[in-house]
This record gives C-alpha cells, sequence and structure tokens, in this order.
C-alpha cells in the first residue's frame, strides 16, 4: 500500500521440463480483495478473471485477457467503465435498474437478457442508449475488442 494504491502481484516458479512433460497441472493464483460498496475502485489486470459484485460507486476496470463479470443487486449509482482486450465482459443487474449504457465489440456480439437494449453492427456490436429513467446518473461504458458483452437482468 503506497499512496492510497494497493498494488497486489503473484510470481509462480518454472516448472522442470520433466514435471511439465508429465503432469498436466496449470499454476493459478486467485486474488480477493473485500471493499465498501461504495467505493472508488480502479483495477487493472493482464491475465485472469475479475468478479465485482456490488461495487455500485464509480469503477474503472483495464483487463487485457480473461473475463470480467459485474453483479449488483443494488442496482449503479456511479460511472462504470469496463474495457476488455480479448474475453468476455458480463453485466449483471436487477430488473429494475436505471442506467445509461455505451457498449461496443470491435469483433463479437452483444447478448442482452431483460432490459430492453438494441444493439446493430456486423462484424462488432454497438448500443447506446437509457434504460429506465431518462435523468439516471448511473452509466455503464463497456469496451471489448475481441470477445462479447453479455448484460442480464436478475
Amino acid at each position: 500500500m503506497e499512496d492510497g494504491v494497493l498494488n497486489i502481484s503473484a510470481a509462480v516458479k518454472q516448472r522442470s521440463f520433466l514435471d511439465r512433460l508429465l503432469v498436466r497441472v496449470l499454476p493459478y493464483v486467485e486474488r480477493k480483495m473485500d471493499v465498501p460498496a461504495a467505493i472508488e475502485a480502479t483495477l487493472q489486470s493482464d491475465v485472469g478473471n475479475i468478479d465485482l459484485i456490488n461495487l455500485v460507486g464509480d469503477v474503472s476496470v483495464d483487463l487485457r485477457v480473461g473475463e470480467l463479470t459485474m453483479m449488483s443487486q443494488l442496482g449503479l449509482f456511479g460511472q462504470q467503465e469496463y474495457k476488455v482486450n480479448v474475453g468476455t465482459l458480463a453485466i449483471n443487474l436487477p430488473e429494475n435498474a436505471s442506467f445509461r449504457y455505451d457498449l461496443k465489440t470491435s469483433v463479437g456480439d452483444i447478448d442482452v437478457n431483460g432490459f430492453d437494449v438494441p444493439t446493430h453492427g456486423f462484424i462488432g456490436d454497438t448500443a447506446v442508449g437509457v434504460v429506465g429513467y431518462l435523468d439516471t446518473a448511473a452509466s455503464v461504458l463497456g469496451r471489448v475488442d475481441v470477445g462479447n458483452i453479455v448484460v442480464s437482468a436478475q
């Protein structure tokens, strides 16, 4: 922890050639952090999966390769920005949530279940608009370069 920033890193020792040849177990590092729901959070990861549960405030996530899942039973109250280079972005919100959305995939699809979110595109998909009240301050910006975005009502 330095100047209010928590840096987490992990290193895995390389196994011998014989060990890699005979054993098909891949190393795995799991990180877990519990924080207050309305905290401002900025997360960056090169490889791995990120699950955000009930983080309703201002959130910015940049993931190079992996799956990013955002789940909130409380709805949204801040500005949330998600960027995934290669992988999947899953957004799960209550069916009565109000939020602005700006979603885009360069190569991939946007699938929506439970919300009226029209999408359009050929190789990639785009969706921009509002769900619920027009004056909502909550917003979701989602970008996936290669992969899919899935938005679901819980």
